[in-house]
């Protein structure tokens, strides 16, 4: 091969490349992008506001400034054959063609896959702090500290005053649970992290009682697996294990309770092709197979669940969920939570006659007036100390005829 037949050859494959993602997107050949894989909507036109100067209209000088950056993000989402070199990319880091932490350095690598790829097929989420948290790098500081013990205090008194309960739960991540699976890359840095703060700083149930899922979960990963490989939330047994231990420290406050134990369930194992969330944030060509555990309850669930929106002391609303169970031996419970608390739901509600879920961080103080409940649960994912602010709504006082004492009625 001579080398002007070279040349022109390196230029003609250059110039394929250059034309054919485009000429095959708008052939329609190629897979567009996917708001479910990356969990985000595509970037829109860069729009540019005109303004009039003088006898001319000209446009805004920050949206002048910003169109190219913009410009470029909304190119990169419509341009050809992106999902598919995406996937491949997916596909080599799974395989170990690239390195897997590669692309989990600091924030997760590539801000658009935030999946951190570890040992023997596990993932891990790094949005959201959840790789800082892990890492130990971004503790909290002296305010960060007391603003979390204040809110959580006055919460617990707010509630004291009328007789309920207050629990509050973090649910580990998963790297916190299965640390040896994390790759070596990823060294923790400080030594305590943020849960391990909250937890030193709280005195007792006199600021808040934070219940620690930590050590059963560790105690239970011995037996069998807590968490799925390829998803973020903790499978049926880890959720088991987390309910269990919410309702045994509830007792203290509710004795009706009686806490469900693995016997009052037909245990189950199979493979689950095609993976969980991290998966699917992955989009992998050939997604990991998962193990899946199902827990059927030997006695069939008797609580009646309908959505309902819940509306916050804002004005806002969220995503809710109202349980009823005419057989419980107790009487009415609120939590508060998020993804985390939709696999122990169903257990949960056994417990009670009724049960308002509302997926939240904040403190829906009307709501809690409305129902009267025995219980206040706040289920946090650890991530969610990484950047949440907790602040409370304006308190009010109780009504004196329930502060004398209806906790006997609402059992």
């Amino acid at each position: 091969m001579n080398s002007s037949f070279a040349d022109r050859l390196l230029v003609g494959l250059f110039c394929a490349a250059l034309v054919l993602p485009t000429s095959l997107r708008v052939a329609g050949w190629t897979a567009p992008f996917s708001a479910e894989v990356e969990k985000r909507p595509p970037a829109a036109w860069p729009e540019l506001e005109i303004r009039r100067r003088g006898p001319l209209r000209v446009p805004r000088t920050a949206d002048l400034e910003a169109f190219p950056r913009r410009f470029e993000a909304w190119l990169n989402d419509r341009l050809g054959l992106r999902r598919e070199l995406l996937q491949l990319y997916a596909w080599a880091r799974l395989h170990g063609v690239v390195p897997a932490a590669a692309a989990a350095i600091g924030d997760g690598g590539a801000a658009r896959c935030p999946v951190l790829i570890g040992l023997d097929g596990w993932l891990f989420y790094t949005g959201e702090g959840s790789l800082e948290s892990f890492r130990r790098t971004r503790p909290f500081n002296t305010a960060q500290l007391e603003a979390w013990r204040r809110v959580l205090r006055e919460r617990r008194d707010w509630l004291a005053r009328r007789g309920i309960a207050y629990l509050v739960v973090v649910a580990p991540d998963k790297q916190t649970i299965y640390p040896e699976q994390v790759p070596a890359s990823q060294t923790r840095i400080g030594p305590h992290s943020r849960l391990d703060q909250l937890l030193a700083a709280l005195d007792g149930e006199r600021d808040a009682e934070l219940l620690d899922l930590r050590p059963a979960l560790e105690a239970a990963k011995r037996e069998r697996p807590v968490y799925y490989r390829t998803d973020s939330h903790w499978n049926a047994y880890g959720a088991h294990v987390g309910e269990r231990a919410m309702v045994e420290r509830l007792q203290r406050h509710v004795p009706t309770l009686r806490p469900t134990t693995l016997a009052d369930y037909e245990v189950t194992e199979g493979p689950t092709p095609g993976g969980g969330d991290l998966a699917v944030m992955l989009d992998a060509p050939t997604p990991p197979v998962d193990r899946r555990i199902e827990l059927r309850p030997r006695t069939p669930r008797r609580a009646v669940v309908e959505p309902t929106p819940i509306a916050l002391d804002d004005g806002s609303y969220v995503r809710g969920v109202a349980a009823q169970c005419a057989g419980a031996t107790s009487g009415t419970a609120v939590v508060l939570h998020d993804s985390f608390f939709e696999e122990p739901r169903s257990a949960f509600n056994e417990h009670w006659r009724r049960v308002v879920y509302a997926q939240t961080y904040e403190f829906p103080a009307t709501l809690i007036e409305r129902e009267r409940p025995q219980a206040v649960v706040q289920e946090i994912v650890e991530r969610a100390l990484m950047n949440l602010v907790p602040k409370n709504p304006p308190l009010p006082e109780a009504p004196a005829a329930w502060a004398e004492g209806t906790t006997a009625e609402r059992r």
